[in-house]
């Protein structure tokens, strides 16, 4: 499957004009750097900083996902970038999701760039202590510096480095803050990485490991060695990782580990279903909640931010939404409320106003007048007005039917996302 990422069946190749940079060449036997993140983070500026004018854009295997590769030289020496889509986390929910995560499955990234938006850590630290959980070369970007400043968020970047035991570098991509300081870090994980793989540099060998671990509870940490125990393929993960990853019932690990395994696939099977077994809630859920906890510990010793003064309704609010007693009653009303909004106030007393008070009464009537009395052609007049005209039809039905429609759905669900969350 490997070749398969490399060259790709679909490609098609684009120039600067593009969003992403790159030269159109194949990366393979390249030192490659993956570029992980979520959406909207400064990903595609990332990887036009490391490559060129020019990229590749092919679909993965058997998706419709883009995926972007491009070649650039840093400190002399040739690499292979790629620009994964967007994630949010190992256990994939979405078709983009387990593209990135199976590039990191098949591929052997010598660098994984963790591209995070700096004043949203707290929601993006968790996928960093996975991927340091899962063993990948992980270099910490805390991109948007810029704008976090502006918001008064402070980060300790030197203590979130000795607390994850990987680089953390701050930039602000978009305006070319941190890039350099960024390249020369690149430079030293490729360097560290590649005689890590070789046992052939003291100088690497004395750096610190991965000094943050995630404690799981008792039965799932229990579970885990047993998992491992069994697990004797050649992955691109940890044990750990992959273990995690199975009690999550993930299906493309789960594929991945009952080829290599074979019949010892059984018995990891059932370990994880008594694993299971002795939680009330899904399995990905209880992870998610230690990894986000986790991460949330670290962020208390680096992480700094202006107090948000919440009123007393909001703050109210927000915990009835969280009630179920409360929040589904609220839910319900919500909907009722903005189905009136839309669907009764826009869609019916808007629209007739427009259609049958503005255009039926005023518009219409006077554009057949103006059209009789300067145009001379009945296929004019019919093309402009009367009844299927261009103006008399199709302007009246774009401003008297999606007008009035369109702007109180856009209102309605901006006022619901800007509701208090918890």
């Amino acid at each position: 499957m490997q070749e398969s990422l490399v060259k790709p069946a679909s490609i098609h190749e684009s120039n600067g004009a593009n969003c992403h940079g790159g030269v159109n060449e194949d990366t393979t036997g390249l030192p490659l750097i993956a570029i992980v993140g979520s959406p909207n983070v400064g990903k595609s500026v990332l990887f036009n900083t490391l490559t060129g004018a020019y990229v590749t854009v092919s679909n993965y295997p058997g998706t419709t996902v883009e995926v972007s590769r491009g070649k650039g030289r840093l400190a002399g020496q040739p690499v292979g970038v790629v620009d994964t889509p967007g994630m949010y986390r190992l256990v994939p929910m979405t078709e983009e999701e387990r593209v990135a995560r199976d590039i990191l499955l098949q591929e052997r990234p010598r660098v994984t760039l963790h591209v995070v938006d700096a004043k949203n850590l707290d929601r993006m630290l968790p996928m960093t202590l996975q991927l340091i959980e899962a063993g990948q070369p992980v270099v910490l970007v805390c991109n948007l510096m810029d704008e976090a400043d502006r918001l008064g968020v402070k980060i300790d970047t030197a203590a979130l480095e000795q607390t994850l035991g990987i680089p953390v570098v701050p930039t602000a991509l978009a305006i070319g803050r941190g890039a350099d300081h960024l390249k020369e870090i690149v430079v030293s994980a490729l360097h560290r990485n590649d005689h890590l793989a070789t046992g052939g540099c003291p100088t690497c060998e004395s750096k610190p490991a991965h000094a943050v671990a995630i404690p799981y509870p008792p039965a799932i940490e229990d579970a885990l060695p047993q998992i491992e125990s069994q697990l004797f393929g050649y992955y691109q993960l940890t044990k750990r990782a992959i273990a995690l990853l199975l009690l999550q019932n993930d299906a493309g690990v789960a594929s991945m580990v009952a080829a290599q395994e074979g019949p010892r696939y059984t018995e990891v099977r059932a370990a994880a279903k008594a694993v299971q077994d002795r939680f009330s809630q899904p399995l990905s859920f209880v992870i998610a909640r230690y990894q986000r906890e986790a991460a949330s510990r670290v962020l208390q010793k680096v992480l700094t931010q202006p107090e948000r003064r919440v009123s007393y309704f909001a703050e109210k609010l927000s915990a009835a939404t969280m009630n179920p007693l409360t929040g589904i009653p609220l839910l319900i009303l919500s909907m009722y409320l903005l189905y009136q909004f839309v669907g009764v106030f826009g869609a019916q007393t808007l629209v007739g106003f427009f259609e049958d008070n503005l255009f039926g009464a005023y518009v219409n009537p006077w554009i057949n007048n103006v059209l009789a009395k300067y145009i001379p052609w009945l296929v004019i007049r019919d093309l402009i007005g009367n009844q299927y005209g261009v103006i008399t039809l199709g302007v009246r039905y774009a401003v008297a039917i999606i007008f009035p429609i369109g702007v109180p759905r856009i209102f309605g669900t901006k006022r619901q996302t800007e509701l208090p969350k918890c």
